[in-house]
C-alpha cells in the first residue's frame, strides 16, 4: 500500500513539473494584425520606421502600410531586383529577408533592439506566402 501511494505521488509530481506552460503568442498572418502586433510596437518608432523621417523611407506607423510595402522597390543597392514585399516570394521580399537574417548591405532588423521573435517573423512570412493581401 505504501509503495502504491509513493508511486502515485511520484507520478503526480512528475506530471505537474513536466507539463509545459505555453508562453508562445500566435500572431495572425493578416496585415492589419501584423501592423498592430508587430510593426507598431517593434519597428515604427521615431528612430526607425516611424515619425517624420523613417529609415529607408519606410514608414510603418501610418494607415498606408500596404502601399509602402507591396511591390515597392527595395532601397538596398546590392539587391536591385528585389522589392520590400513580393506577394508569394519570400526569397525576393526584402522585409522578410532582413528580419530573418539580413541581406546585402542591410543588417538583420530590427537593428536597435535585436532580432524579432521567430513567431513574429513566421507570421510575416505566412502573410507574404499567402499573397500579401491588404487585409
Amino acid at each position: 500500500m505504501l509503495r502504491t501511494t509513493y508511486l502515485g505521488s511520484l507520478c503526480l509530481l512528475v506530471a505537474c513539473t513536466t507539463t509545459p506552460v505555453s508562453s508562445v503568442h500566435t500572431y495572425q498572418a493578416k496585415l492589419s494584425a501584423i501592423q498592430a502586433d508587430i510593426f507598431l510596437p517593434s519597428c515604427a518608432n521615431s528612430y526607425c520606421h516611424g515619425g517624420p523621417s523613417p529609415a529607408a523611407g519606410l514608414a510603418l506607423d501610418g494607415t498606408h502600410v500596404y502601399d509602402v510595402l507591396v511591390h515597392v522597390p527595395a532601397t538596398d543597392p546590392s539587391s536591385p531586383k528585389w522589392a520590400r514585399v513580393i506577394p508569394g516570394a519570400l526569397d525576393k521580399s526584402m522585409i522578410y529577408q532582413v528580419l530573418s537574417h539580413g541581406v546585402g548591405q542591410t543588417q538583420r532588423m530590427p537593428a536597435a533592439s535585436g532580432a524579432l521573435e521567430q513567431d513574429k517573423i513566421d507570421a510575416i512570412g505566412q502573410w507574404i506566402s499567402a499573397g500579401a493581401l491588404d487585409n
